[in-house]
C-alpha cells in the first residue's frame, strides 16, 4: 500500500451518503456524473476498489470565478474523492481473475451486498465490478430527484436493492451482508433467488421502482442509457471508466448488438415486454376495480405507458446523433 499512498491522502467536506437527502434539483448534471467516475478512472490504472458506495465517496467544494461580460461571479463546484481502499485489490499485472485462484482467493472482499455485481456469483472480479457498483450509487442519487414521492433515506436504500435485483435478474434474500462481508460470494450463492419477470408478484414488488426508472429515462435519457450499460450482466459489455467519460463528453455510444428498439430497459426487460406487462396489469386491476385501495396502482400503471414510449423516442433520437462506438 505504501507505493500508492498518494491515492488516499485527502481532505473531505463530507460523505455523499450524508448528503443524499439534501441534494438540490440540479444534482447529478452530466459533468457531475463525470466527477463521480473520475476517481475510478485513476484507481483502475492500478487497482479494483471492490466497495464503491456513497459512504466511500467524499464531496469537495471548490470556489470558481465565472465572468459574464464585465461581471464576475463566484460559484461553488463539487468534486468527489474515493476512500475505503483497505479492501482494494491491486493488480500486480492482473486485471481480472477468479476469486478462488491463488492470490485473489486470499484477498478480503469487503463489498456490500447492495452494490455487488452479479459476476461475484461466478467467482469473478474485474474493474467492471466497480462500474456496476458506481451505477447503483448514481441511481441512489437520482432517486432523490426522480422518485414519485419524497423518500426517506431508508426507502431510497430499499429502492436501490430493487433496482439491483431488476438488473441482476435475481434477488439476494440474505441481507446480512448489507454493510460488507468477506463471505459475500457464499452468501450470494446460498440466497440468490431468480425473479419471475412479468409475473403478478414481480409487478407488485417492482412496479413503483420501475416507475422511478422510467422517470429517469424520460428526464435524463443519456444517463438512463448509460446506467443500462453499466448494469449489464455481462461485465465485458460494460464501458470502462475512461469510456464512460468519453460517452458523457458526447464522443461515443456503447456498441448496440440488437435493434435500437429492443435495447433492454433493465435486465432482460425491453420496451415490448414492459408494454405487454403494463397492459396485462391494467387488465388485472380493472377486474378488481371496486377495491378503492387499488386505484393508485391502476393510475400509476396507466401513466407508465406513455412514459415508456416517449422515453424510447428520446433514446433513439440521442443514439442517432452519435456514430462513434466507445472503445473503438
Amino acid at each position: 500500500m505504501e507505493n500508492y499512498e498518494h491515492i488516499i491522502t485527502m481532505f473531505d467536506h463530507g460523505q455523499i451518503s450524508k448528503d443524499l437527502g439534501t441534494v438540490d434539483g440540479q444534482f447529478l448534471a452530466i459533468f457531475e456524473l463525470g466527477e463521480i467516475i473520475k476517481p475510478l478512472e485513476e484507481l483502475h490504472k492500478v487497482a479494483i476498489h471492490l466497495d464503491f458506495k456513497p459512504a466511500n465517496l467524499l464531496i469537495f467544494y471548490k470556489k470558481k470565478q465565472q465572468k459574464f461580460g464585465i461581471f464576475s461571479v463566484k460559484k461553488l463546484e463539487r468534486s468527489f474523492k474515493l476512500i475505503g481502499l483497505d479492501g482494494a485489490f491491486f493488480f500486480r499485472g492482473r486485471r481480472i481473475g477468479k476469486i478462488n485462484d491463488g492470490e485473489i482467493e486470499n484477498h478480503s472482499f469487503p463489498v456490500s451486498a447492495r452494490y455487488s455485481a452479479p459476476e461475484y456469483l461466478n467467482d469473478e472480479i474485474s474493474t467492471k465490478s466497480d462500474i456496476w457498483s458506481a451505477a447503483l450509487v448514481i441511481y441512489e442519487m437520482l432517486l432523490v430527484n426522480y422518485s414519485n414521492a419524497k423518500l426517506t433515506l431508508n426507502n431510497i436504500k430499499k429502492n436501490v436493492d430493487k433496482i439491483a435485483e431488476l438488473y441482476r435478474g435475481f434477488a439476494i434474500t440474505n441481507k446480512t451482508s448489507e454493510t460488507g462481508s468477506s463471505n459475500l460470494v457464499g452468501i450470494m450463492k446460498d440466497s440468490a433467488e431468480l425473479l419471475e419477470i412479468g409475473s403478478q408478484s414481480w409487478w407488485l414488488r417492482y412496479g413503483e421502482v420501475i416507475h422511478n426508472i422510467l422517470n429517469v429515462q424520460l428526464n435524463a435519457p443519456e444517463i438512463a442509457f448509460l446506467l443500462t450499460n453499466m448494469l449489464n450482466n455481462d461485465p465485458t459489455k460494460r464501458l470502462s471508466a475512461r469510456e464512460i467519460l468519453e460517452f458523457l463528453d458526447g464522443q461515443c455510444v456503447p456498441k448496440i448488438e440488437k435493434n435500437a428498439n429492443e435495447i433492454p430497459l433493465f435486465g432482460t426487460t425491453d420496451v415490448p415486454l414492459l408494454i405487454n406487462t403494463l397492459n396485462a396489469e391494467i387488465k388485472w386491476f380493472k377486474m378488481f376495480y371496486e377495491y378503492e385501495d387499488l386505484y393508485p396502482m391502476l393510475t400509476r400503471t396507466r401513466s407508465m405507458l406513455p412514459k415508456v414510449k416517449e422515453g424510447q423516442k428520446m433514446l433513439l433520437k440521442m443514439l442517432a446523433k452519435r456514430k462513434q462506438i466507445c472503445g473503438q
